[in-house]
């Protein structure tokens, strides 16, 4: 189209210039042909004027369509850009939620075992205070038959009859916590006051003992044991109370941490699932 207005447009100038040579060189009026010779000027003119026109134009359209290819450009490399990034921060949300998820886990973990271990503590407290409870009722019957025996010894009255210092005696010996020592002791006092107390049982024993009221015997020996038996197991009654209060202390401690354990633990696992959703959300 270029190389034919080209063409078109030389024909015409050099059409034009021959027309004005020619009306030059006859000094006439204006002609027929002189007249085609102007407009075909006057379209010469025009031509050239649209051909401008139309460069202008296709140059402001070429300008156009390069912005449009940069911005387009730059569009689509933004866009990866963003795609890149938003990639990015998916992973990076996948992981968090992966992360969140472990710890969530690690820590229902944590409070199921630290559960049982509550569980586990109350039940050794349970049979540690039933076993002391069982402890300190033997030491406080204990105790009290030991201060009736030292009593009833002590008086050594002739007034007294024999059948209830026996039984009295009889009474410290079968108790669980008199150790053999003084158990033997005790049965040789007892055969030296009535020589058939082993082969007699103990129901037949008040029955068939003398009831004299003048029998002499030697006790201090015995009291002394009896005495010694009583502050040894005031001592451990003593020891065994503190003991407990010890262990029933440090049994609330160890309940107390494992509460606050669980406690903190269900705390964080509540932010961490919010955390996690959250986090899902916006992924």
């Amino acid at each position: 189209m270029k190389v034919a207005a080209s063409i078109f447009y030389m024909v015409a100038s050099a059409q034009v210039a021959f027309g004005v040579a020619i009306a030059a060189q006859n000094g006439a009026s204006v002609t027929p042909i002189q007249k085609v010779l102007t407009l075909l000027g006057d379209m010469l003119a025009k031509g050239k004027k649209e051909k401008e026109d139309e460069a202008t134009k296709f140059a402001s359209f070429e300008q156009w369509c390069n912005d449009i290819k940069r911005t387009k450009t730059e569009e689509i490399k933004a866009g990866e850009m963003t795609m890149e990034e938003q990639n990015a921060a998916i992973l990076k949300a996948e992981s968090e939620i992966r992360a969140l998820t472990d710890r969530i886990q690690e820590l229902e973990e944590d409070v199921g075992r630290w559960d049982q271990d509550q569980k586990a503590a109350t039940d050794v407290r349970q049979k540690e205070k039933t076993d002391y409870q069982a402890t300190l009722q033997d030491y406080t019957e204990s105790l009290d038959a030991l201060s009736e025996a030292i009593a009833v010894l002590k008086k050594q009255a002739y007034s007294r009859s024999q059948p209830a210092l026996v039984q009295t005696l009889l009474e410290v010996r079968s108790l669980r916590l008199v150790p053999p020592a003084a158990k033997s002791a005790l049965t040789a006092f007892l055969q030296q006051a009535q020589p058939s107390v082993e082969a007699m049982p103990d129901d037949m024993l008040f029955n068939k003992a003398p009831e004299a009221n003048a029998y002499e015997f030697q006790s201090g020996g015995v009291i002394e044991i009896l005495v010694k038996l009583k502050d040894e197991f005031e001592t451990k009654k003593a020891d065994l109370m503190k003991e407990e209060l010890e262990t029933q202390h440090a049994y609330e401690m160890i309940i107390q941490q494992l509460t606050d354990n669980t406690e903190n633990a269900e705390h964080e696992i509540s932010k961490k699932k919010a955390a996690s959703a959250e986090t899902q959300q916006a992924k």
